[in-house]
């Protein structure tokens, strides 16, 4: 479980004059390692091998930063159902998906699964392809609620902290998502990030577990 740090409490995400964001926990979250968020990697498309998964790597370090519980899965080629049956047991709150275009077929295949097993779970996607065809992604794959577009890192947080929170997604910049009755809303685009410092060091990641075939803790 990720070490609790003790965090300045003024605000939430907030975004400075000159559009940089300061990542700031909300006070009202008291215990954020309950809530676990698992970032899923499709091994198939145009990326068949296990890079560093260096975007992935810095959001899942600004949640742990915060006290969050995060997980990192890979799924390679018919090795889905083995990393289905780790993720039940996991049981996050919240899955995330980096995508490229090559991989929506098996991302709406998986998605799909993974709604069976875990009903209440909030699917999010990002990466190339949530940014550059965010509404087609939420038309194709039914089973997605969130596109993200755009930089992760505030995202995510800002994300994090409402879904914990019950809070509506109405105002968190940089999203599309799917609302209950089915509408789909774009959110504003959110500023980029101008001071790199304010993003904790990747290693975070993996300070707390070690690598494994199919999940880094």
């Amino acid at each position: 479980m990720p070490e609790m740090l003790n965090l300045p409490q003024p605000d939430v995400l907030t975004l400075r004059a000159n559009g940089e964001f300061h990542f700031v926990l909300d006070p009202r979250i008291t215990d954020p390692a309950t809530y676990r968020t698992a970032f899923i990697i499709l091994l198939d498309g145009d990326l068949v091998m296990s890079p560093e998964h260096l975007g992935v790597a810095s959001m899942a370090a600004v949640l742990r930063r915060a006290g969050f519980s995060v997980r990192i899965f890979e799924i390679e080629h018919e090795r889905e159902t083995r990393v289905l049956q780790e993720l039940t047991k996991y049981a996050p709150n919240l899955a995330c998906f980096t995508l490229m275009s090559l991989n929506m077929p098996s991302c709406i295949s998986f998605c799909e699964a993974l709604k069976e097993s875990l009903p209440n779970i909030c699917i999010a996607c990002g990466g190339p392809a949530g940014t550059y065809a965010t509404r087609e992604v939420l038309e194709q794959a039914r089973n997605v609620d969130i596109v993200a577009v755009g930089e992760g890192e505030p995202t995510i947080f800002d994300l994090v902290q409402r879904l914990y929170l019950g809070e509506s997604f109405e105002g968190c910049p940089g999203i599309c998502y799917r609302a209950s009755d089915g509408t789909v809303h774009q959110n504003a685009v959110r500023h980029f990030i101008h001071n790199l410092d304010d993003l904790p060091f990747l290693q975070q990641q993996l300070k707390d577990g070690c690598y494994e075939p199919h999940s880094i803790e």
